[in-house]
């Protein structure tokens, strides 16, 4: 089974940096390393988009979420039934600050 869609994250300016390409043999995962976008604000917003467009609004919103750290490892999972799992951890894997499931429709 392959990706329908790519699957990406939202960078600082509204582009899409793509985690899982279009037509990824699946099960398939991919990490980034993400930051805050200010130290005095520990937090990184995770907007997780499927699309093929390079500008996130023109692409479909999938999930989000809050990491309350400064920096933190985003890692994606797309299984062969298309389940889609998100976890934001430190580079160890030691602590998790963020993590969700979601399941494909019936």
């Amino acid at each position: 089974m392959i990706a329908p869609h790519s699957i990406g994250i939202e960078s600082v300016d509204g582009k899409m940096h793509v985690l899982l390409a279009k037509g990824a043999v699946l099960p398939a995962s991919a990490s980034v390393k993400c930051t805050a976008a200010s130290a005095e604000l520990p937090q990184i917003f995770i907007q997780l988009f499927e699309g093929e467009s390079d500008n996130v609004k023109d692409n479909r919103l999938i999930a989000k979420c809050v990491a309350h750290t400064l920096a933190a490892v985003i890692t994606i999972e797309l299984s062969e039934q298309g389940a889609l799992k998100l976890t934001a951890h430190n580079e160890s894997k030691s602590e998790t600050y963020a993590a969700m499931t979601l399941e494909p429709h019936a």
